[in-house]
């Protein structure tokens, strides 16, 4: 959600942003243009840093016309996730449906 530290790394090396462009495009920054609700996911795996942006995403921009719930995939990280959203057994995919029928 922040692509600022990004600058900073070798993944950088093909989008070429610098800090102020990493923070326009944030998402973190952008707030959502509808109150549409969200499933705000994160791998249970993953760094602190992924736990508290996705935490600080949920934070800022739920209100009480936009639901957002977050939701922590056990052991996972943000490339293994996806597995358990193809797994119709899976409480991802739970999530993900009912977000889908409300």
């Amino acid at each position: 959600f922040e692509l600022e530290p990004i600058v900073h790394t070798s993944l950088n090396t093909g989008p070429q942003m610098d800090i102020e462009e990493a923070v326009r495009e944030s998402p973190t920054f952008i707030p959502p243009v509808t109150n549409a609700p969200q499933l705000v996911v994160a791998g249970g795996g993953e760094t602190s840093e992924f736990l508290r942006q996705s935490d600080d995403y949920a934070n800022k921009f739920r209100s009480p016309e936009r639901a957002m719930e977050r939701y922590d995939v056990p052991e996972m990280d943000h490339f293994d996730e996806l597995e358990r959203l193809a797994e119709e057994d899976s409480v991802f995919f739970e999530k993900s449906m009912k977000l889908i029928r409300q």
